[in-house]
């Protein structure tokens, strides 16, 4: 292994793409069967999430499987699963390409793919998914980050590190929630309000606070 990566730092930037894969490649195949293998699964992974969802929620709604149906093999569904594919599928093409480009495999890589990557978000049709899919991404950036630090030593990141991110994220769903009434549907908000929060000065509290 030591002396395929030495022959690869050694090859061009035009003999390293001729390459079908690089020796810091996670994945066993070729980095096109990989980058196509990431945009099939997601596109059936996205599909099959929105369309059950969706069945769901509309035999809630209508009580038809009829309309159920339908609207799970909506438009929307079609788009959001194209969003979900192009997400991976993204990623692993930078995160191939930088691996070739500077011939190493370290932690940055996967930080700026997961950063370019996240333009897929305008892909969705709907400003709230977008929103959320970039918090999404700009915390999974900070987690790598501070891996990426603790790799070179900088810092020791605790052993709670997983329970610390956690919480972060719920405090930003907490502040969204209160204090940003775009980045989620109403029926969203109308759904929390209803059933989690306990009691009526809890509702005019959240009220006060999205104002």
């Amino acid at each position: 292994m030591e002396q395929e990566i030495k022959d690869f730092k050694k090859k061009s930037i035009s003999e390293a793409f001729k390459c079908s894969k690089t020796p810091f490649c996670k994945h066993e195949s070729t980095c096109i069967n990989a980058v196509i293998a990431a945009f099939g699964k997601g596109l059936c992974s996205g599909a099959l999430l929105k369309g059950v969802i969706q069945l769901v929620i509309s035999l809630v709604r209508t009580r038809s499987i009829g309309t159920a149906f339908k609207d799970a093999v909506s438009k929307d569904t079609l788009k959001f699963a194209a969003f979900i594919a192009l997400l991976p599928t993204i990623y692993k093409i930078i995160n191939c390409f930088l691996r070739r480009i500077r011939k190493t495999d370290d932690n940055l890589n996967p930080v700026i793919s997961g950063i370019i990557s996240s333009t897929a978000a305008i892909a969705d049709p709907y400003d709230y998914r977008r929103k959320l899919i970039i918090y999404y991404v700009f915390a999974r950036a900070f987690d790598t980050s501070v891996n990426c630090s603790e790799d070179h030593k900088s810092w020791k990141v605790p052993e709670s590190w997983p329970i610390i991110l956690n919480c972060i994220m719920v405090c930003l769903f907490l502040y969204l929630f209160y204090s940003d009434s775009g980045c989620l549907p109403e029926y969203m908000y109308n759904y929390i309000s209803n059933k989690v929060l306990l009691s009526s000065n809890d509702s005019k509290f959240m009220e006060i606070l999205r104002k």
